[in-house]
């Protein structure tokens, strides 16, 4: 289900502490100076792209300077937190402190209900990271956050970021009279080794927290059918780097994306040379256009084993071939080229806001 993840953040948090007893409190910097970009996210210790994603550009916006901000990583339930498995160098933010003047807040979707009222009340300005667009209600189902409460969040935002096409197409349909403030974001994927798919053993991998119960209907109704010599792998409780690696010896992903942003594993796959099939989460068709993608409408569990055989048996026959072009157009568009378009952009537009 799509909050498998959050139940298992829930759960690795102290309840009562995550519901009631949260608070920022204001504070006056040390080095007035210096301006600060502090992203928050959830504590977790497993890979999750939106994580990984947010860890990229506090990482850029802090090695380079970009518009001579500093930048971090808070945990706020946890500022002690200090995962293993993220492979950046980002710098830890260890306190819910904040000094109006010169620190700017980024909010995952996920918090925005919760913690924006909290940052108004103090005078720090911060923006709303929307990686999914289909999470914007997420503390209303889970938190009894009212839709006023949700709305305030976004109304008093500085910037909306959106991660694709349809992610912003969500935020303007929900809240149009905030179009002027949504910019789109993007993401970069640079550590994928590509791999010819001939070079590769005959590995089909995929993600079982995604959609669990297709994916175990997946593997009974295809148990029968697969040639000898081919695999099922599943990736789970693995790091970053674990997971690239497994990627560059996979022929075949299936994705299982459910009302997605703009899903990393299913690019990640496809630039380590892979062929991925299923579902697109709606905001995957912005790449799933590439041949290197096959769309499979979500839950036609038969017809993903028949797009996956017919794979299976061009690749058997020798007779299957990368398309270098489409990987190409998919390496341009998770580029930091484009990537750093988008963060310039974005820390001009938090300079504008302290003015």
């Amino acid at each position: 289900m799509i909050n498998k993840l959050f139940h298992k953040v829930r759960r690795n948090l102290d309840k009562r502490k995550y519901e009631v007893d949260f608070k920022y409190s204001k504070s006056k910097n040390k080095t007035a100076a210096e301006r600060n970009i502090v992203f928050c996210v959830p504590s977790v210790s497993y890979p999750v792209g939106g994580i990984i994603v947010t860890h990229n550009y506090s990482e850029y916006i802090e090695l380079n300077k970009l518009g001579n901000f500093n930048s971090s990583i808070l945990h706020p339930y946890n500022p002690a937190f200090n995962p293993k498995i993220f492979n950046s160098k980002v710098t830890y933010k260890r306190n819910n402190s904040f000094d109006p003047k010169t620190d700017f807040v980024v909010l995952p979707e996920l918090y925005a209900a919760r913690h924006a009222p909290v940052l108004a009340k103090i005078g720090v300005p911060y923006a709303i990271n929307v990686l999914n667009g289909y999470l914007m209600d997420f503390e209303r189902a889970q938190f009894k956050r009212s839709y006023s409460q949700i709305d305030f969040a976004y109304k008093h935002a500085s910037i909306i970021c959106g991660i694709s096409d349809d992610t912003i197409e969500n935020i303007n349909f929900v809240f149009p009279e905030h179009e002027n403030k949504v910019i789109k974001s993007t993401y970069i994927i640079d550590k994928a080794i590509f791999k010819s798919w001939d070079q590769k053993p005959n590995i089909i991998s995929y993600m079982p927290r995604k959609l669990a119960k297709h994916t175990e209907l997946m593997l009974f109704m295809i148990n029968k059918k697969l040639p000898s010599g081919w695999i099922l792998k599943p990736i789970d409780g693995v790091s970053e780097d674990e997971v690239y690696k497994i990627l560059t010896d996979t022929k075949i992903f299936l994705s299982f994306s459910e009302l997605e942003g703009l899903a990393m594993p299913p690019v990640m796959a496809a630039l380590s040379g892979a062929h991925v099939i299923g579902y697109t989460g709606e905001g995957n068709k912005e790449y799933f256009n590439l041949s290197c993608f096959t769309e499979v409408n979500c839950g036609d569990i038969k017809k993903m084993i028949s797009e996956t055989m017919e794979i299976v048996k061009l690749m058997d026959d020798n007779v299957y071939e990368n398309d270098l072009n489409a990987i190409k157009i998919l390496s341009d568009k998770f580029s930091k080229h484009n990537q750093f378009n988008f963060l310039n952009e974005f820390v001009e537009r938090v300079g504008a806001s302290f003015v």
